[in-house]
């Protein structure tokens, strides 16, 4: 019995086990189904979308696969201003490629060239390790088949859609061509920088030598040079182009194609030592050998993986044809521009200052080399002297520190924190000066102390937002242009840009979009950005605009046209001057940066190498090129002023007064300078010097017959900044010149005499209570006219007068008629018609001519005779 319940439940443990494996062998089935399913699902997406890739991709051309494609450089309209095609290339042969350097070349961009059908699996495989690790796009894989596909038919854009169209015919030209025949393409067609295609032809410009005459370091750096051209060009970075030779030395020595001995010995010799001077370059047409075609190349470079000599682009530039003319004119043949010699450079750049694009460039003078060093791009191992003061000084304490353009700052006798000595160019000190006039005069001392006030993180931030990165090299020095590695023309006529349109600043720039032969379009033109507010951007304007009036730069100054400016010129130690004999007047180079609201251009001048200095003569030779150039490509142009924003105000401030004090209205002329605020910042204090006194003005006095009294009236307006608002008044006032009685004070600017006598002249002062203003006037009471004698005149049978009645005139004491009361008679040459102006005295009224007879009068003189007896008494 137990022996039956013990199998019983044995077997039941035994089931539960069963069915508890097979639960789990079906849950593991559905997942790896599952799994299938969707990398079923995605192989199919895979598959549609490969195949609609390869659909679009280009067919195989035999033209475009052997011959290269001139790209078009089109200028600001549309208009093709130069063709980039190759024209330097010497075709080789399969048959006359040595051994050698064929073996060198497969050891180093495709081991099994000969084994692969174009695309290379176990190399693919690395790579996309490489890739799932470090991103798409880190590593390649292309084989020589598929970088001759690239060169010819395709973009050099890292996309999948590329490279699937890459392997594809790469598989199809593997298919129509033999392993010889593409590798002859392939060693013709590379880029090998200076304009240079093709192994063979790079062997004669480098070296001088046919490919049979390489030696071994020769031919590892030739082979090395198509991963990269440009940055292994053992003229432009030799330190670059020798480890790569020694790479491609590397790899030759594991693939048992030289000895460790000669590896070493070959990665010893230093390729520099193997050059021949450097070419003039390729042949070109039309401007392709100009400075600005120059720069488009580079950001084409920088833009992609383009090589404009063969890839046949459309590139959208921003040149004007006729600025650049004006530049190259200027800079080699103009007499107006004296060079002392033709081996003194100079770096210029025109842009506009609204958008960033550069309008014309001159790069190099007296020179042919096409894509040789660019003074207007390549020049930043020089310092900038004091064009860095806007940029690393002022700028940002405005933008910061809330200064304004009247800040004060004094200039002295000063040391930076390592004992050096700050000396300005004329080692005088102007004592406390405005941040404004050390700008105008160019002071050294003031700078200084500028940007130790803001700070280097400050003034780094601040450079940095208008293109100039001098990562660690802001020291006290770096205040008036002491920096190892400065900006170069281009950069600088960029950051004096963004403070000629406002405080928005755009990277210059010379292309605006690409175009490639499948008629994809690269946009290239950079985003503008705010770098500042407008008013720092303003205030800064404003002074630099007194630096081309009055200041440093007024050689460059261009009468009419709203501009500013700085110049800048940099110092050789005591070791240089005593090393290579310089003069005490000599600088190593000179410099004008200046801007009107719709160009900004930037000047440079001074040899290739400081040992050669530029005189006091030649050092206002970048004046002379922005003044010659700036007036020609403004010449047509409306330019606008300078626009003042809303929240900057302009004071006149009481020269000396600091903190900074209103000038009073009557300040002379010599005591006032005009100074910028913003209104956050604005001073509200008033001067009390030179305070105008205040004035009575427009005092008038009339008789008013109705009461009987004279009305006094005067306007009283206290001087800016004066306390006198509640000025009391002192009237005082006489009769027919008699003493002086006061009527009494008021703080009114009325008063009334009353009770008045007739016949009288009142004289009538009003002086303010300070006594600092006194005015005075005078009225006359007219006298009590007499009354009028009721007489009928008789008539007369001959009346004298042209009166048809034949009566006399009444008499009437206004008519001119009585010599003393005339007075209305006034002008003896009017008084014969009784009609002369108002004399008081009556001396000169004459009698009229209407009067009839002597007795009329003496009727007259009776009624009159008592009134006049009583007034003589």
């Amino acid at each position: 019995m137990a022996d039956t319940t013990n199998s019983r439940t044995a077997r039941r443990k035994q089931a539960k086990k069963r069915k508890s494996g097979k639960k789990k062998y079906s849950t593991f089935k559905k997942i790896l189904l599952g799994f299938a399913g969707l990398i079923a699902v995605l192989a199919i997406i895979t598959l549609i979308t490969f195949t609609i890739w390869i659909k679009d991709a280009p067919d195989l051309n035999e033209q475009r696969l052997k011959d290269p494609v001139a790209s078009q450089v089109l200028d600001k309209d549309g208009n093709v201003y130069a063709t980039l095609g190759v024209q330097k290339r010497d075709y080789v042969q399969y048959e006359d490629i040595p051994k050698d350097v064929e073996a060198a070349l497969l050891a180093t961009e495709d081991k099994r060239f000969y084994e692969h059908g174009g695309i290379d699996i176990i190399r693919l495989g690395g790579a996309v390790i490489g890739n799932i690790t470090g991103g798409f796009g880190s590593q390649g894989a292309s084989t020589i088949t598929q970088q001759v596909v690239k060169l010819s038919f395709l973009t050099p854009d890292k996309t999948m859609k590329r490279k699937v169209q890459e392997m594809y015919l790469a598989v199809q030209l593997e298919q129509e061509y033999s392993k010889q025949e593409i590798l002859e393409i392939y060693f013709n067609k590379v880029n090998m920088s200076e304009g240079v295609y093709g192994i063979g032809t790079a062997a004669q410009v480098y070296f001088g030598k046919s490919l049979d005459e390489l030696t071994l370091p020769e031919t590892a750096l030739l082979v090395g040079m198509p991963q990269s051209p440009n940055n292994y060009n053992p003229y432009d970075h030799p330190d670059t182009a020798n480890e790569r030779k020694n790479t491609v030395l590397k790899l030759m020595y594991d693939d048992d194609l030289i000895t460790e001995k000669e590896m070493k010995e070959a990665q010893a010799v230093d390729i520099s030592t193997l050059l021949i001077p450097r070419s003039e370059g390729p042949s070109t047409t039309n401007h392709a050998t100009s400075a600005i075609v120059d720069q488009v190349i580079n950001e084409v470079e920088d833009a992609g993986d383009f090589d404009v000599y063969s890839d046949g682009l459309t590139i959208y530039t921003t040149i004007d044809p006729e600025a650049q003319r004006i530049v190259e004119e200027t800079l080699e043949s103009n007499p107006a521009v004296p060079f002392p010699n033709d081996q003194m450079q100079s770096g210029t750049v025109l842009m506009d200052t609204q958008t960033g694009e550069v309008r014309a460039l001159g790069g190099w003078r007296k020179t042919t080399v096409e894509r040789g060093f660019n003074y207007a791009t390549d020049l930043t191992n020089r310092q900038p002297g004091s064009t860095i003061k806007p940029i690393l000084d002022y700028g940002p304490a405005i933008e910061y520190e809330g200064w304004s353009t009247y800040e004060q700052i004094v200039d002295e006798p000063y040391e930076y924190s390592d004992g050096t000595k700050v000396n300005n160019a004329n080692n005088k000190y102007a004592g406390k000066v405005s941040m404004r006039t050390a700008l105008v005069k160019s002071l050294n001392v003031p700078a200084v102390k500028t940007l130790q006030e803001v700070g280097t993180d400050q003034a780094q931030e601040f450079s940095k937002g208008l293109g100039i990165e001098l990562d660690d090299q802001i020291y006290e020095s770096a205040a008036i242009g002491g920096v190892n590695n400065g900006p170069s023309p281009l950069e600088l006529a960029g950051a004096y840009g963004a403070f000629g349109n406002g405080g928005t600043f755009t990277e210059p720039y010379t292309v605006k979009k690409i175009e490639t032969m499948d008629g994809d379009v690269i946009e290239t033109t950079p985003e503008s950005k705010k770098a500042m507010e407008p008013s720092t951007a303003y205030m800064m304007t404003d002074m630099l605009e007194d630096v081309v009036d009055y200041g440093t730069g007024t050689k460059g100054n261009i009468p009419g046209l709203p501009m500013a400016g700085k110049t800048g010129t940099t110092n050789y130690t005591a070791e240089e001057k005593e090393k290579y004999g310089i003069k005490d007047n000599g600088v190593p180079e000179s410099w004008y940066v200046g801007y009107t609201p719709s160009y900004t251009l930037s000047v440079w001048v001074g040899y290739g190498d400081r040992k050669q200095s530029v005189d006091s003569a030649s050092q206002k030779l970048p004046a002379t090129i922005y003044k010659t150039v700036m007036s020609q490509v403004s010449e047509n142009v409306d330019t606008p002023d300078f626009e003042k924003p809303d929240d900057v105000v302009e004071l006149p401030i009481l020269i000396g007064s600091d903190p900074p004090a209103i000038a009073a209205e009557g300040t002379p002329d010599d005591k006032v300078t005009y100074e910028l605020f913003t209104k956050d910042n604005m001073p509200s204090k008033k001067s009390d010097e030179f305070v105008k006194p205040t004035e009575i003005t427009d005092l008038s006095a009339s008789y008013n017959e109705a009461n009987k009294q004279i009305d006094i009236q005067w306007a009283y307006s206290p001087a800016e900044g004066s306390a006198d608002a509640d000025n009391e008044f002192s009237v005082e006032y006489s009769i027919n010149g008699g003493a002086s009685k006061h009527l009494g004070n008021t703080k009114d600017r009325a008063a009334t005499i009353k009770d008045v006598e007739q016949g009288t002249t009142y004289a009538i002062t009003v002086t303010t209570g300070d006594k600092t203003s006194t005015s005075s006037t005078s009225v006359t009471v007219p006298a009590k006219e007499a009354e009028k004698p009721d007489v009928t005149t008789p008539t007369t049978e001959e009346p004298d007068t042209e009166d048809p009645d034949g009566t006399i005139p009444p008499i009437d004491e206004n008519n001119g008629n009585n010599g003393e009361n005339g007075e209305n008679g006034g002008n003896p040459d009017n008084g014969d018609n009784g009609n002369g102006t108002t004399d008081p005295t009556g001396e000169t009224g004459t009698r009229s001519n209407n009067s009839t007879r002597d007795w009329d009068f003496l009727i007259f003189d009776a009624i009159m005779l008592p009134s006049l007896w009583e007034r003589l008494k």
